[in-house]
């Protein structure tokens, strides 16, 4: 079978069983050690890759948005954050058992290697699994991110391109049981995909997620977390800044002004007649770029305010 073909499996239209069928030879040559295996084409390079997701049942913490809204440096500024707070008694470091390719070992060694300096993560990944250990070493979690086109996309066809079948092994352990999985959905307004000054894009983005909220969170122990990165931005910086917020209710106005369908959607029935929101709204701030007198542009990390909230939220629900 075309490795094509196994790209485009989907978890809205196949079963595990029809997907084990059909893959028969191909899972027949995946390296048995003890990791769930799919292959996977890159969207942006066209490589080939087997991805291995962790079977145990450790929750995984997954970077949802579309491409260039900021998800590497969310993950390196959690990290840095871990580096640099040894009271927490946490640290984190690249998972290499994730894809058996050497751009990925290298984008391992970049994120590794960054960690606790005071410059963005400077490659542009399409996968990283990262481990966040306890002072004892062992695993408490995963970050998990993914290229941006997996969640979406400008394709005509979104939003009804399916989901990568891997994110059902990201939802089940090895053992078939659900997972905790919490979903970082990032409510980004103004990155390349301008989603504050284009409705229709918004909508589908919208009805994409809500999908993914319907397929992998409702009915299940998994949760969501609303982010809305690049808080710096609005209003050229009265909102907030990279240090901190200063007017959380304008913010939430602003994400609920845009995204009305997620804040109405993510509720969770309670008796008869009560819903309750099933998510978390959080802001976020990667840092900053200014230009120097030479008219680079430098990098400033933001401070430990957006990290430390956005890691608080997340032990409360692991």
């Amino acid at each position: 079978m075309p490795v094509e073909d196994i790209d485009l499996r989907l978890d809205d239209n196949l079963n595990d069983n029809d997907q084990n069928l059909q893959l028969g030879e191909v899972q027949n040559d995946i390296s048995s050690q003890n990791l769930d295996t799919k292959i996977i084409k890159s969207n942006s390079n066209k490589k080939e890759y087997k991805i291995n997701i962790p079977p145990d049942s450790k929750p995984i913490v997954v970077l949802c948005g579309p491409p260039n809204s900021g998800k590497s440096m969310i993950i390196k500024c959690l990290a840095d954050y871990l580096y640099n707070s040894s009271e927490l008694g946490y640290t984190i470091k690249a998972n290499r058992n994730l894809i058996a390719d050497d751009d990925y070992q290298l984008d391992c060694e970049i994120f590794d290697s960054s960690l606790g300096q005071e410059a963005p993560f400077s490659n542009t990944t399409n996968f990283l699994l990262a481990d966040v250990l306890d002072k004892h070493g062992n695993i408490q979690l995963y970050f998990l991110e993914a290229p941006g086109e997996h969640y979406f996309s400008l394709d005509k066809d979104e939003p009804n391109v399916p989901f990568k079948h891997y994110l059902s092994k990201v939802a089940t352990t090895g053992s078939g049981v659900q997972r905790k999985v919490i979903y970082v959905i990032l409510l980004d307004l103004d990155s390349p995909i301008s989603f504050r000054k284009n409705e229709t894009i918004r909508r589908k983005y919208q009805d994409k997620m809500i999908r993914l909220y319907n397929n992998y969170v409702k009915g299940r122990n998994s949760k969501v977390i609303l982010l809305y990165n690049k808080v710096d931005i609005p209003r050229n910086g009265l909102w907030a800044n990279s240090n901190g917020v200063f007017n959380l209710s304008s913010i939430l106005e602003d994400a609920k002004g845009h995204y009305a369908n997620f804040f109405n959607s993510f509720t969770q029935k309670k008796l008869v007649f009560f819903t309750i929101d099933n998510f978390t709204f959080l802001p976020f701030c990667t840092g900053t770029y200014n230009p120097d007198e030479n008219g680079n542009k430098t990098y400033t990390s933001p401070g430990s305010y957006y990290p430390a909230t956005l890691w608080k939220e997340l032990v409360k629900k692991f």
